[in-house]
């Protein structure tokens, strides 16, 4: 009897205490969401009862949890905060209803430490409590806001006691522990922004299933929404990574917080105590929420690594070897998915950047373009820096960077898939950083593999003697034979050649002389521009497309728009493209002109037989004709001169052995645009003034050989009629090559030039 009314008493003390401070139930919403926010009928948080579960995670919380080595939640599953014998005994039974706050200061001082570390326990993971509530906050919320409502409401609101009632050095000691709740905050709410996972149910939704369940089974809920399988999120994969490592730390604080609710159920929890375990902890979430305040709104990768980086080197000059362990923790783990892209570059050429967050970044250009337009920069602009920053410990290396991948690229399009053999992973590391030694090496091989690609495989140098064979006319015999054959083809218009004749003739000439015996023979064409020389040097000098809107194409000669051309495949057409072939085909142009002067004035020097039959003392105008051809050709022969020897065939030693030397792809394009602008401007074709001089020069010398060639036509047409006409022939001739000489005086003294 006696013990049954112990026990009876027991109950209704129990009852007593647990009116006066109320029942379980909980109103006030996660400043987390929904989450971490569903506290169960039994009063337990789902996030505590997921990591009361967990074994561990994958990095220590700088030995926070260290001291609690071996506490764990019972096994019978049950979560919530519950006092045992003297404090609060919360049973399996139904709980009774909160109805009212009851002041701090009117219960002992021992009942106020439960209260308080009851509270503090939920605010630990970001929850408010009767007594520790958001500073700005009502003192009870919806407990099915949304998530978001939480998220922008709470953004700038701390935790703070509200009850001003309670002991103060009491009230102080938990004080000290609340900016930790506001860190995890801080920190939950980035690396969930950051990392996203399923959607969990509202926080009414996982009580109302804690209540209608066993303890067990709403344990086993909340670990299953705490480890949803992460979806795809929007942001990049660095941030991604770096909110995922921030998780992985969390939970190793959720356990602690959970083995600290095993301490406090079993009432082995005091105030003192928990400052005590939370202390060493109370670094790393500083450490966490430092960075998060460094990084704000930013997702960009460059600037997440930075600052990484820049954050862990302080560290480390600073001495502070927790913070750069946490830190290296942290670099190590979000640049897994930028190293793995940097891999994939310099190692095999290819962009594996879905969230465009690499420092390279691709264009929408086709090299076939290199063959067909003058302005075509693929090789320039198909891979380039992208404009948002590097990470620091990468930007002294961006440039070898994106040519090592470039370099890759071009080898495998042109043989297939290729890697690189002394491939490996690369790592983050704060000292020594191997990675600069794995781009070196990287770079190396593959300007190599390209540079041995060109030059063995595809015969760069053959290719580049072929070129210079045609069009700077190194193969004589190739254009005397073409000029006997299409010469009086070329001197039609434009619009009444037939392309298809002219190649034929090509064709045969190419046959007929030595340069059949290259092997690259085959890929030379022709072309008939829609401009003349002048109308070309302006585009190749300005960049524009080709063509003058001055000239239909129609009113000029074949031999005024006739020129080479060359069939180059990829990838040799990144050392002689469009480019390359217009200042090849200005050059050409340039001497075709020239020769074809010197072959008229030499024509007209062998023409005059009949010349010996006169007197040429009686007949001034005709020996000062003479001497004028003979000036004239003199000056075109020095001019080709010139060029040739003085100009193109020293820059071309030079080049060649240049490009023997060279090391990177890069180098040779260099050489190859060193040579040709030398040529272009040694030759005075970059000065468009003097080149219309030039021009206007040869086109007197052509008007003169067909001033003489009319006047022997017409000695030789009257040679048969004796003496008397042949005189009145060279009378008339005479007259004629004087006319010719007040023309080109007059047309002198009325030009500029």
């Amino acid at each position: 009897t006696g013990a049954a009314t112990a026990e009876r008493l027991q109950r209704v003390v129990s009852d007593a205490k647990r009116t006066a401070v109320g029942g379980d139930a909980r109103s006030g919403a996660s400043v987390l969401g929904s989450r971490d926010a569903a506290v169960g009928a039994d009063g337990s948080g789902a996030a505590r009862a997921a990591a009361s579960s967990t074994p561990g995670a994958a990095a220590p919380m700088a030995g926070g949890v260290g001291g609690l080595v071996g506490l764990r939640t019972p096994s019978n599953g049950r979560a919530g905060v519950a006092a045992s014998a003297g404090a609060f005994a919360f049973g399996d039974a139904e709980r009774t209803p909160l109805r009212r706050r009851v002041p701090l200061g009117n219960l002992p001082l021992d009942v106020q430490e439960v209260a308080l570390l009851e509270d503090l326990l939920y605010a630990l993971l970001g929850i408010e409590g009767k007594y520790i509530e958001l500073a700005s906050s009502s003192s009870s919320s919806s407990a099915g806001a949304g998530a978001g409502a939480d998220a922008r409401t709470d953004e700038a609101r701390s935790f703070e006691v509200t009850d001003h009632t309670a002991d103060m050095s009491l009230s102080a000691l938990v004080s000290r522990m609340l900016p930790l709740c506001d860190m995890y905050v801080r920190v939950h709410r980035f690396a969930d922004r950051h990392c996203a996972v399923v959607p969990a149910p509202s926080p009414a939704t996982v009580t109302a299933t804690a209540t209608a369940t066993a303890p067990a089974t709403a344990a086993a809920t909340a670990t299953a929404t705490a480890t949803a399988t992460p979806t795809a999120s929007k942001t990049g994969l660095v941030i991604q990574a770096l909110g995922a490592a921030m998780r992985a730390l969390l939970k190793e604080y959720l356990v602690l917080v959970a083995q600290l609710e095993h301490q406090f159920r079993t009432s082995a929890l005091s105030a003192q105590k928990m400052w005590f375990y939370l202390r060493p902890c109370a670094r790393t979430l500083e450490v966490l929420d430092g960075v998060v305040a460094a990084l704000g709104a930013t997702v960009a990768s460059g600037v997440v690594l930075s600052l990484l980086h820049k954050r862990v080197t302080e560290a480390h000059m600073a001495g502070d070897a927790a913070a750069r362990d946490l830190l290296l923790f942290l670099i190590q783990h979000a640049s897994v998915p930028y190293f793995e892209m940097l891999e994939a570059w310099i190692f095999r050429g290819v962009i594996a950047d879905p969230h465009g967050e690499f420092l390279v970044r691709t264009g929408r250009l086709s090299n076939a373009r290199l063959t067909s337009n003058f302005n075509d920069s693929y090789w320039e602009m198909q891979f380039t820096l992208r404009p948002a920053p590097v990470p620091d410990f990468l930007a002294r290396h961006a440039d070898r960077i994106l040519r090592t991948g470039k370099y890759l690229n071009v080898v495998g399009e042109s043989k297939g898939e290729v890697s690189c053999p002394f491939a490996s992973d690369i790592i983050y590391v704060l000292e020594g950083q191997p990675w600069a030694a794995q781009v070196d090496h990287a770079y190396a091989y593959a300007s190599k593999l390209l540079l041995d690609l060109l030059l063995d495989e595809l015969h760069l140098l053959e290719r580049l003697r072929s070129v210079k064979k045609y069009f700077l006319l190194t193969q004589g015999d190739l254009f005397v034979q073409f000029m006997d054959a299409a010469e009086e083809e070329l001197s039609k218009p434009t619009r009444d050649i037939v392309p298809a004749r002219l190649e034929s003739l090509l064709d045969l000439a190419l046959r007929q002389s030595g340069a059949v015996r290259d092997r690259f023979h085959d890929d030379l064409g022709l072309d008939l521009m829609n401009c003349n020389l002048i109308g070309h040097l302006g585009s190749v000098l300005e960049g524009r497309a080709l063509g003058d809107s001055r000239d239909s194409g129609g009113l000029l000669t074949g031999l005024e728009t006739f020129t080479l051309d060359y069939k180059v495949d990829w990838p040799l057409s990144l050392v002689m493209g469009r480019q390359y072939l217009s200042k090849y085909q200005l050059l050409f142009r340039y001497l075709f002109n020239t020769k074809h002067v010197e072959r008229q004035l030499a024509s007209t020097w062998l023409s005059p037989q009949h010349a010996k039959l006169y007197d040429l003392a009686k007949l001034p105008v005709l020996r000062q004709a003479f001497a004028l051809r003979q000036r004239m050709l003199h000056l075109v022969q020095n001019l080709e001169y010139f060029v040739v020897w003085e100009v193109i065939e020293p820059a071309w030693e030079r080049f060649m052995q240049r490009v023997r030397g060279a090391t990177t792809v890069d180098e040779v394009l260099h050489l190859h645009h060193d040579f040709l602008d030398t040529c272009l401007k040694e030759c005075l074709l970059t000065n468009q003034k003097l080149v219309q001089v030039i021009m206007k020069v040869l086109a007197v010398c052509v008007i003169f050989t067909n001033h003489m060639h009319s006047f022997f036509d017409q000695l030789g047409s009257s040679g048969a009629g004796g003496a008397g006409g042949a005189g009145g022939a060279v009378a008339a001739g005479s007259g004629t090559i004087s006319n010719y000489g007040k023309g080109v005086r007059g047309g002198a003294g009325a030009g500029s030039e």
